[in-house]
């Protein structure tokens, strides 16, 4: 029986811990970080259940994760560049758009970060939880976190609600939800009056080049204030994934499940959606045959966009309905 673990916060460590079960090694778990992001200890299990005992043969992560683990590029994430992890595939890529939202309070008067320099201000940033993206949003301005210490201000987590009842600026990727990695947005903009920043066209696009971000629109009334559209990057969607070793038929089955279920998305806590131009796309990840026989039987992928070769670039994300863009060559 194949056995199926759903991303941690820690995203990118989860894909190679997958990759790793192949030679033995534990899944990480730790439910003490849920409770440190506020969900109550009697939900953690119901949130983020254990591994099951035994290898973990398939897993959800946001793609950027899964890609950089097949690359080796993990470094991108914030930790440390490993060995490629070429035995992963993709089975099924589903829409769900994670915005970069740079806001400073108004009270704060602050309306671009270069104001901020020199000034013991606190600022409340996503870390590496989905890309070390925050930190060179800070180094554009020539800013770090060890210059705003300082100047005897702070950079604290914004995940952990402790942190958000006193700060001045927000740098955040993340959704309108309660997901508790992502919650900042949904609580925070309705207890603060904030000034939404926009942040300067080449430092998007320096981000997606250097973190494999893609553009987005943060759209009007998508958070209280919001009343333009926000030109921003982020990531768009999360991805099922295995190893090589994944009978083709399952991947198959698995594909066409999905499928079959897409309309369960619609009234999910987070803001999915089922793209068949998207679903068959990660970057650069290799997808699984099964699903893309299966793909090709829908008429959602032509059959020529198909290799067995590891390395395709036809199945790169590209730009669908205007929500995401296609990242660079990479």
């Amino acid at each position: 029986m194949y056995k199926f673990a759903t991303t941690a916060p820690e995203g990118e460590n989860e894909v190679i811990d997958v990759e790793d079960k192949k030679n033995g090694v534990s899944l990480t778990y730790n439910p003490t970080s849920l409770e440190s992001d506020g969900v109550p200890a009697s939900l953690v299990d119901y949130i983020e259940p254990p591994p099951p005992n035994g290898p973990v043969d398939f897993g959800i992560a946001s793609p950027q994760f899964i890609w950089w683990g097949y690359e080796g590029t993990e470094s991108k994430s914030g930790g440390t560049d490993l060995p490629p992890f070429k035995d992963l595939r993709l089975v099924a890529t589903i829409v769900s758009p994670l915005y970069l939202i740079v806001a400073a309070t108004a009270e704060s008067g602050i309306t671009d970060l270069s104001q901020i320099a020199g000034k013991p201000v606190t600022v409340l940033w996503d870390g590496n939880l989905t890309s070390a993206a925050s930190t060179e949003v800070l180094a554009y301005y020539g800013l770090s976190q060890a210059s705003i210490q300082a100047a005897g201000g702070k950079v604290l987590s914004g995940s952990n609600p402790a942190n958000r009842t006193n700060f001045d600026v927000i740098i955040y990727t993340g959704e309108l939800s309660e997901a508790p990695e992502f919650n900042i947005w949904y609580q925070v903009s309705q207890q603060f009056d904030l000034n939404y920043l926009q942040l300067p066209n080449a430092l998007l696009q320096q981000l997606q080049k250097d973190y494999d971000m893609v553009p987005l629109t943060v759209p009007i009334a998508y958070l209280k204030g919001i009343w333009q559209p926000i030109a921003t990057v982020g990531f768009c969607c999360n991805s099922v994934y295995g190893r090589s070793d994944m009978p083709d038929q399952f991947a198959y089955d698995l594909a066409k499940a999905i499928d079959e279920n897409k309309d369960l998305l619609e009234t999910g806590y987070e803001h999915y959606a089922y793209d068949p131009a998207q679903v068959w796309k990660a970057y650069g990840v290799p997808l699984a045959p099964g699903a893309a026989r299966y793909y090709i039987q829908k008429g959602y992928m032509p059959p020529q966009a198909f290799s067995s070769a590891p390395d395709r670039s036809s199945q790169r994300l590209n730009s669908v309905s205007g929500r995401r863009g296609r990242p660079p060559p990479l």
